[in-house]
């Protein structure tokens, strides 16, 4: 269960204290309404350091000017270094928009994956490929109907296990959960911002903390 979002200056913002814990540097995960940094703008940036997952997204009434300035002082205290997925990406937006030092590393996570798909002459394998979370979408089955969410019959589960669902207020074990792709996030960006769609702007955070955590994952691989 996540926590619900709250209103901070410029931005949005979550936090969320995770159940494990990172040593040192913090994991960094960018959303922009293009892929470069003439062309767009950082609209949400996501942080776990330590314990604490962050992720500050720019509200529609405030300007990017107000929203970069905010984040200078925010990512200036992050503990160093910064771990990225696709590190490239977003070491250009940092340093162009949020006051990165142009010598300052970020450490690629895909690097590794990148490295070996290219001396076997394969496909870069995407974030999505290298980690599954458990309510990403199951493999197809075609003698079955996958396609509605599977109810918990009372009794089912043992007492401990569905404790756990109730507590992160699961009535149901769904087959997935919506996965919002990189390539939606301009477009739904457009919707927050044109029509105050807050489910467009609860999707973009939903996206972000969803790499975040995959991220996560690369680096405990790594480590």
């Amino acid at each position: 269960m996540r926590e619900p979002l709250r209103r901070e200056g410029p931005a949005h913002v979550l936090q969320q204290e995770l159940p494990t814990s990172l040593t040192k540097g913090t994991i960094v995960d960018l959303e922009t309404t293009d892929l470069t940094p003439s062309r767009g703008g950082v609209i949400c940036i996501g942080t776990i350091r330590s314990s604490t997952l962050e992720i500050r997204t720019r509200a529609r009434d405030a300007k990017f000017r107000s929203f970069y300035d905010s984040l200078k002082g925010f990512v200036r205290d992050l503990p160093r270094p910064f771990y990225a997925y696709n590190a490239s990406f977003d070491a250009k937006f940092l340093r162009s928009f949020l006051g990165y030092g142009k010598k300052e590393l970020v450490v690629d996570l895909f690097e590794p994956w990148r490295s070996r798909a290219e001396v076997l002459n394969l496909k870069w394998p995407s974030l999505d490929e290298l980690v599954t979370g458990p309510f990403d979408e199951l493999p197809r089955d075609p003698g079955r109907d996958v396609d509605r969410d599977i109810v918990l019959p009372l009794g089912a589960l043992r007492e401990d296990e569905e404790a756990w669902l109730r507590r992160g207020r699961h009535e149901r074990i769904p087959r997935r959960v919506r996965r919002v792709t990189g390539k939606e996030i301009p477009a739904l960006w457009k919707r927050y911002v044109e029509r105050d769609d807050l489910a467009a702007l609860d999707d973009i955070v939903l996206h972000n903390r969803q790499d975040l955590l995959k991220a996560l994952a690369l680096l405990l691989f790594l480590e």
